[in-house]
């Protein structure tokens, strides 16, 4: 293999890749400046020439500070991740261009709010720019990088798929039929991609193989330290890029932020529980309540529409409060608009009774499309969530969380298991992995899944993006019944 062809195959891919990310920032970045400056003069803050002519500057810090935080090409990055790093890369851009605009002008207090709504709408256009390019180019060959997935035995078949089954993450997975030993022997790999059932050989001096292959998945399994450790040496000196997951650890701890670190010559990983820092928690609970009040005069407008429709439409009271358990285990009252008619379970019965296909659906997802119980204006509130506003008042009370698991019935606790333990330790929510994930199209499983999942790798960032995926989910009403 030659070492300058695959210098130049890894650049050209970099540069496929990485192009259209930086064209769609910069252009995130300039009509984001335009309309702030365009609100800002409409309410008479005039920004000068002179302000202008730091754009530029601005733009090559942004660019700058984004590349620093490795978003270009960002391959592989959780999308909460990317969040996180966005919005470091845009604060300090703008952050350097406040103190050089004023220090151009210091008569110009007034440029601080153009400036701060131009890097909150920057920050809002670059996420959903960068998401609108992905899901476009992932379905091109030419974007992203190839990368072989090696390993043992399922959890192998099971990366395969995660790499699949998301190909925005920019990584085009390739499977190795002989084992890891066959990936890394020197002259050839095994891979299987686009159907290619027979395991097709490629030379590594052939272009279209393992020369232009530059990534690595290892799938550790179960196997002594010092052979895991072989396979990842010969890998590194075979791939520019190896990525070992294990799962382990992301079983146990979450894998969205966990950290290398080095305790002298020792190599490890830092695994912090944020849901024991207090700095935490008193951030999340502010932004629970900052969000509660926002939505409250939602609440207020609708509660005499919605109760008149419900009134009308069915007898029976507006608001439903369902037993729920709570953090610590706790009872408490969940409010929603009712939706569902008097003699709900009584109806449920006889509705199983008569239909074994839909008791079998019952049982295994505690759901039913085309619920016999609800009402018609309860659909339409369901469908667009609305139905649990009324939960904004268990947020103010302390019962609930903006974001957080969905609420637990009292006989769902044997069926947790010991995802119960997780499910304690925080508020439920009124939005969470669940409702951004499918809702009803997801197994009871897979919910309980997401619950140990959103505990495990908790943060404020990953509240602010399944907040942002909510009002996707809301407008399309996708999975709701």
């Amino acid at each position: 293999m030659r070492a300058g062809a695959m210098s130049s195959s890894f650049a050209a891919e970099v540069f496929r890749t990485s192009g259209p990310l930086v064209l769609i920032d910069s252009l995130a970045l300039v009509v984001s400046v335009l309309a702030a400056t365009a609100i800002g003069e409409g309410y008479g803050i005039s920004i000068e020439p002179r302000s202008y002519s730091l754009t530029l500057t601005l733009g090559c810090n942004l660019l700058v500070f984004l590349a620093f935080f490795e978003l270009y090409p960002g391959v592989g990055t959780s999308p909460v991740v990317e969040l996180q790093r966005v919005s470091s890369a845009t604060a300090l851009a703008f952050f350097s261009y406040s103190l050089a605009a004023l220090g151009l002008d210091r008569a110009q207090p007034s440029l601080w709010p153009v400036v701060m709504l131009a890097w909150l709408l920057t920050l809002l256009s670059i996420m959903g720019g960068r998401a609108l390019v992905r899901s476009v180019l992932c379905r091109f060959q030419w974007w992203g990088f190839q990368a072989l997935v090696v390993g043992d035995g399922a959890a192998t078949l099971s990366v395969y798929r995660e790499l699949q089954s998301n190909p925005t993450r920019g990584l085009r997975p390739r499977l190795s039929l002989e084992g890891r030993e066959a990936a890394v022997a020197p002259d050839d790999i095994t891979d299987r991609s686009k159907g290619d059932t027979q395991g097709r050989r490629h030379r590594a001096e052939d272009g279209g193989g393992a020369s232009r292959i530059h990534y690595a998945v290892l799938a550790a399994s179960k196997g002594s330290a010092p052979d895991q450790a072989l396979i990842i040496r010969k890998l590194c000196r075979r791939f520019r890029r190896v990525i070992v997951l294990v799962p382990e650890t992301t079983e146990s701890y979450g894998g969205l932020w966990v950290r290398a670190a080095q305790c002298g010559a020792l190599p490890g990983l830092e695994v912090r529980d944020r849901l024991l820092s207090g700095s935490n928690r008193l951030v999340k609970r502010l932004l629970d309540l900052f969000l509660a009040t926002l939505a409250s005069p939602v609440l207020i407008l609708l509660v005499p529409i919605v109760g008149a429709a419900i009134k009308i439409t069915s007898p029976g009271p507006v608001f439903f409060g369902g037993n729920r358990i709570g953090e610590n285990g706790r009872r408490f009252k969940a409010w929603k608009f009712r939706t569902m008619v008097d003699d709900a379970d009584g109806r449920l019965e006889r509705y199983l009774a008569q239909n074994p296909q839909a008791r079998a659906e019952w049982e295994h997802r505690e759901k039913l499309h085309g619920d016999p119980r609800i009402t018609k204006i309860g659909r339409w509130l369901r469908r667009t969530s609305l139905d649990e506003l009324p939960q904004i008042w268990n947020v103010f009370s302390g019962e609930m969380s903006i974001v957080g698991p969905r609420p637990m019935l009292p006989d769902e606790v044997g069926k947790y298991a010991s995802s119960y333990e997780f499910y304690t330790r925080m508020r439920p929510g009124i939005t969470g992995l669940w409702q951004v994930s499918g809702r009803n199209n997801t197994t009871y499983a897979e919910r309980v899944r997401l619950v140990s999942f959103y505990v495990r790798n908790w943060s404020v960032w990953l509240d602010l993006y399944i907040l942002s995926r909510t009002f996707g989910a809301v407008l399309t009403g996708h999975g709701a019944s």
